[in-house]
């Protein structure tokens, strides 16, 4: 009879009744609360837009200009009439001249001489892209 007493034992369990159901059930909360964590998250705030100077002006100065024929040459760019320091920036068929609210071809960019006036350059190339005698002109 020592030979049957271990066969009829009943079965032993790693858990006790109702454990495997809290099991399941904490592995879907933790599921659920991965999930709710992944799109809850705060992001990152997208990055500020870098502001660049694209474009500088010298104001009130006075500008002569030399071109030649194809239209390109230099401005040069003093601070007041009798100031020996002075700016040299280049001239190129696309600067423009605006006299007066009015722009002009650019071959009138040859008579600009000592004249007061608003000179927008760009500050890399150093070459100027508009010029302005009289009232301010919006850029476009």
């Amino acid at each position: 009879m020592n030979i049957l007493r271990g066969a009829f034992k009943a079965p032993v369990h790693p858990h006790p009744p109702g454990a495997a159901r809290t099991t399941a059930a904490a592995r879907y909360v933790l599921s659920i609360a991965a999930i709710l964590a992944v799109y809850l998250v705060p992001l990152p705030a997208p990055a500020a837009p870098i502001l660049t100077v694209t474009e500088r002006a010298l104001e009130s100065v006075r500008v002569s200009c030399r071109i030649d024929n194809r239209g390109h040459g230099t401005a040069k760019v003093a601070f007041c009439q009798q100031c020996a320091t002075s700016v040299t920036l280049l001239v190129s068929p696309r600067t423009r001249l605006v006299i007066d609210e009015r722009e002009r071809p650019a071959k009138d960019l040859a008579r600009v001489r000592s004249q007061v006036a608003t000179v927008y350059y760009l500050p890399e190339s150093r070459r100027v892209t508009r010029i302005v005698i009289g009232t301010p002109a919006e850029p476009g």
